[in-house]
C-alpha cells in the first residue's frame, strides 16, 4: 500500500518541485512556456517572501506535487495567499491534490491564519476543483497591462 507524506518547501528544497511546476503548467490549458531556468528563479523567489510557506505532497518518498504561498497581514488576523499548487499531471485525478490542499488548510489554520484565497482561471478546470472544496468567488477583478501591447 502506498504512504502519502508531506514535507514543507523552503529556498533550499525548492529546486525540488521545479520539474512538476514545468509538466503541469507547460501542459494544457495552461501552457505557459516555462523553462527549468526561469521557473527555478520563479520558485526560489517565492521561497525568501515573508511569511512564506510551502508544502510538498510525497508518495512512497517521491515528490508528486505541491502548494505554496505566503501569509498577509489583514486588519485584525492573518490570512494565507495560495499562489502555485499542483499535482503532477500522472498523478492527477486520483485524490492527491485534495489531500494536499487539506493539509494546507489545516497547517494554516494551526499557525492561527482567518482565511485562505488563491486566484485561477476562469474557464480552467482547477477553478471547479477549488469550488468543490468550499472556495467561493469574492467578487474581486484581476486587472493587468502588459507594457508591450
Amino acid at each position: 500500500m502506498s504512504s502519502v507524506d508531506f514535507e514543507e518547501l523552503n529556498p533550499e528544497n525548492i529546486d525540488q518541485v521545479v520539474l512538476i511546476y514545468t509538466d503541469v503548467f507547460n501542459a494544457v490549458p495552461w501552457n505557459d512556456g516555462w523553462g527549468i531556468e526561469s521557473a527555478t528563479e520563479r520558485l526560489t523567489s517565492f521561497a525568501k517572501y515573508p511569511e512564506f510557506f510551502g508544502l510538498k505532497i510525497l508518495l512512497d518518498g517521491a515528490a508528486i506535487g505541491f502548494a505554496l504561498g505566503w501569509a498577509e497581514r489583514w486588519v485584525d488576523a492573518w490570512q494565507f495567499h495560495l499562489y502555485e499548487m499542483c499535482v503532477s499531471p500522472k498523478m492527477q485525478g486520483k485524490g492527491y491534490g485534495r489531500i494536499l490542499l487539506a493539509e494546507l488548510e489545516k497547517r494554516s489554520q494551526q499557525k492561527g491564519q482567518t482565511a485562505l484565497f488563491l486566484q485561477t482561471g476562469t474557464h480552467v478546470p482547477a477553478r471547479k476543483f477549488y469550488e468543490a472544496r468550499g472556495y467561493r468567488d469574492r467578487g474581486l477583478t484581476l486587472l493587468g497591462k502588459r507594457y508591450a501591447d
